[in-house]
């Protein structure tokens, strides 16, 4: 089968959910089949690659803002529209080239920014098109943008739609989707390398590096975005720390509103218990800060699986996580994890401070959460969408 991927981010650049999808995806689909990856250049790579067996086709748009505003009487107003534009019309002519070669079987377009040149090219290059929407504008953000959301409606001319949560499923029915259209393949986890008893994992070590002292510490890795929850994170650290003192929390946060998250340590008043790691990490020293913390902590306001959630399970860390979106398809609450109100601080506090005292509780919840964490594997995942590739062509 010769697949051709459309996706906005893929490896080393993978800064969410998405990223880590398509490489775990796209790998495995290429151990018996021909992929193609095009994916948004963002810094020096090859244009061309090869990456475990993947080829994979980096994109390097142009600022072109200001020609695209000829032609769009609504301008999109944020960084990345010339970007986003220029993407897609260079995904179709690469998707050309290709065809041209190799005769495309099916085309796979990943979220918004992917889904123009999938539709454009589904009716040009007659194939079949999969589209699978893994959040939406309306629950990523704050103010959501019109013409996202009327692209996204738009996905439902796919010839199969792939979410990632019963939840999400739900959604797109709301968007006027064909409930039989869309099939729900849970994202996954590599349970070997997020493994708890890894001999190349160090706890003293990474506490080291970034200053960790010896309180309870809890653990949050998240972009700083209204979505994410941090704020709310923030203050509820504020309300724990009058009741243990020592006690550490450490953010791994980059994002836009990163300035504000430094901004709100500070009225808190809580910077000497707070570390906020700023620096891009491996994957590898993720897994040593999870390994490292006691708590494990994602305060969403809107996540429609949660990826990082199956991070904290799998590492046997007691995870506290808002019941919201995917993340309660995930945790059995008070079994696996423990959930509390989306935007709740003084739930949130009360949680974190529960499982500070309770050590007992935090590995009983911990052993109980590296069992859950098997069920999802990238492994099914990509078997349950081969089976959606093989059902669409040969129906």
């Amino acid at each position: 089968m010769k697949i051709a991927a459309l996706t906005w981010e893929f490896f080393p650049n993978i800064v969410g959910g998405l990223g880590m999808h398509s490489y775990e995806l796209y790998r495995r689909m290429a151990r018996e089949n021909d992929v193609y990856v095009l994916c948004l250049a963002r810094g020096d790579e090859k244009n061309k690659d090869y990456v475990e067996g993947v080829k994979v086709y980096r994109i390097k748009s142009c600022d072109n803002k200001g020609i695209y505003g000829l032609f769009l009487k609504d301008t999109w107003k944020w960084w990345y529209e010339g970007d986003y534009e220029d993407y897609n019309i260079q995904c179709l002519e690469v998707l050309k080239h290709i065809d041209d070669s190799v005769k495309i079987d099916l085309i796979h377009a990943h979220d918004w920014l992917c889904l123009k040149a999938g539709l454009i090219a589904k009716s040009h290059l007659n194939k079949k098109l999969i589209f699978t929407v893994h959040s939406l504008e309306t629950g990523r953000t704050k103010f959501p943008n019109a013409n996202v959301i009327e692209l996204e409606k738009m996905g439902k001319n796919a010839d199969k739609v792939i979410t990632n949560s019963d939840f999400m499923k739900n959604e797109l029915i709301k968007l006027g989707y064909e409930p039989e259209r869309i099939e729900v393949i849970y994202n996954g986890i590599d349970i070997e390398r997020y493994n708890p008893e890894r001999s190349d994992l160090n706890k003293d070590e990474v506490k080291k590096k970034f200053g960790i002292g010896d309180g309870p510490v809890i653990l949050f890795l998240g972009r700083a975005a209204y979505v994410k929850g941090f704020d709310v994170l923030l203050r509820a650290f504020s309300i724990v720390l009058s009741k243990h003192e020592n006690a550490v929390l450490v953010m791994r946060s980059g994002g836009e509103m990163q300035s504000m998250a430094e901004e709100m340590i500070n009225q808190l008043g809580i910077q000497k218990n707070v570390i906020f790691i700023k620096e891009f990490i491996d994957e590898f020293t993720k897994i040593n800060l999870i390994n490292a913390c006691d708590i494990y902590v994602v305060p969403s306001l809107y996540e429609p699986f949660g990826i990082v959630v199956l991070e904290g399970m799998a590492m046997k860390k007691p995870v506290i996580a808002s019941n919201t979106g995917g993340i309660r398809e995930i945790i059995n609450n008070e079994r696996n994890g423990i959930l509390f109100e989306p935007g709740n601080v003084n739930e949130l506090a009360e949680k974190i401070s529960y499982l500070i005292i309770d050590e007992d509780r935090r590995k009983a919840l911990g052993d109980c959460a590296r069992k859950r964490a098997y069920i999802f594997s990238w492994e099914k995942s990509y078997e349950k969408t081969l089976n959606v590739y093989n059902e669409i062509l040969y129906r």
